[in-house]
């Protein structure tokens, strides 16, 4: 995607993440006219966004990614391990530090730096 392209792509997805959902489609509309693929675009964010919220709230989520840490450390690939442990300690920096799960998580990222 074009520069410029990604930059209307952004702004219109900010100035419709403002509003209430049940105006976007008509914003979006209005402001992608007769470009089907500029209104795919913005519509992806949304997507992605939504994806985002739903693993930040839902318990499940974050285990996800500890899990995914596990699974890439015990196939050897400390990259996508570490990323994951990273999206997991982020997901969880609030939570209780007692937490014996959150503890192990801890340790095994350290392992791995």
């Amino acid at each position: 995607m074009e520069p410029e392209a990604f930059r209307r792509v952004e702004e219109l997805f900010q100035r419709a993440l403002e509003l209430d959902e049940s105006q976007r489609a008509e914003f979006l509309a209005r402001s992608c006219g007769g470009d089907p693929a500029l209104r795919r675009e913005v519509e992806s964010l949304f997507a992605q966004e939504q994806k985002s919220r739903v693993v930040q709230i839902e318990p499940i989520g974050p285990l996800a990614y500890l899990g995914l840490a596990h699974a890439h450390a015990l196939a050897g690939d400390s990259t996508k391990a570490k990323a994951a442990y990273q999206n997991f300690l982020t997901l969880w920096k609030d939570a209780d530090i007692d937490i014996p799960i959150l503890n192990q998580a801890k340790a095994e990222y350290a392992k791995l730096q």
